[in-house]
């Protein structure tokens, strides 16, 4: 009896030891996974500032160039500061956007999965425009709530709408389009978000591997292979939902399911 009794403490120490190293590679990936999505978001930055930027510019130049001609009245100069003044309530607007999408929360709250995607549409708008891709966001009337922590769920949406975007650029598509729906099912257990382009589909002999870890078939140095599959664990783990992809007529199609929280 001593000696399976000493089995069994070494069986659970031993099913402690992997189950703790288990949490670590989870937590590893986790954090290459922000850093990850923290580059995209510094690229988009600099998309959302351009305009302001550029607009910016040459409004101080305008000043310069009337003030140097002795033509700059105070009308003039009152509305060329207006208008600096509003450029740059713009950027700091997009910083604080920013800053919210990688504010964490410990506690899981409920939040509107509608006002999340549009969110994060918002930072990925300039880049999208940039790259000539048209997107399309098809809403449900109200407020649909499901509970989990909204910087992950944003982090989802983010990849999964960086993956659209990159295979598009590199297929070289025309007139290249993303459509977002998100709708309640008609039992209303749960809410279904679609993220779907016409970049030409995922090859059939990998579709069933975009979820695992480190998978990628981008160019080295280009993808980390970490996005999908933590968008995976955000989803399954820690929001108790499901995703998945499929191929349509055009493209690729990725699903999202969460348990609606009615209020």
């Amino acid at each position: 009896m001593d000696k399976y009794k000493e089995l069994a403490e070494n069986l659970d120490e031993k099913v402690r030891q992997e189950l703790e190293k288990n949490r670590f590679k989870e937590q590893l990936l986790m954090h290459q996974s922000k850093m990850a999505s923290m580059g995209e978001m510094i690229g988009n930055i600099a998309h959302q500032w351009r305009q302001p930027l550029s607009a910016l510019s040459l409004s101080v130049q305008k000043v310069k160039m009337l003030h140097e001609k002795d033509k700059l009245d105070t009308q003039i100069l009152k509305q060329a500061t207006e208008k600096s003044l509003m450029l740059i309530e713009r950027m700091s607007g997009t910083i604080d956007d920013f800053m919210g999408f990688f504010r964490q929360n410990k506690a899981r709250t409920p939040f509107d999965v509608q006002s999340a995607t549009e969110e994060t549409l918002t930072l990925l708008d300039a880049s999208l425009q940039h790259n000539c891709i048209e997107y399309d966001f098809i809403e449900s009337d109200g407020k649909i709530v499901v509970e989990g922590h909204k910087g992950e769920f944003s982090q989802v949406i983010l990849n999964i709408l960086s993956n659209a975007k990159d295979i598009l650029k590199e297929r070289k598509i025309k007139n290249p389009k993303i459509e977002i729906e998100v709708s309640l099912d008609l039992d209303e257990e749960n809410v279904t978000i679609e993220i779907k382009d016409n970049g030409g589909g995922v090859p059939v002999e990998i579709i069933d591997r975009i979820f695992e870890p480190y998978f990628t078939t981008k160019e080295e140095g280009k993808g980390t292979g970490i996005g999908l599959y933590m968008s995976k664990v955000i989803i399954e783990k820690n929001m108790g939902g499901s995703v998945g992809v499929r191929n349509e007529e055009n493209g690729a199609l990725f699903w999202i399911k969460l348990p609606y929280k009615a209020l």
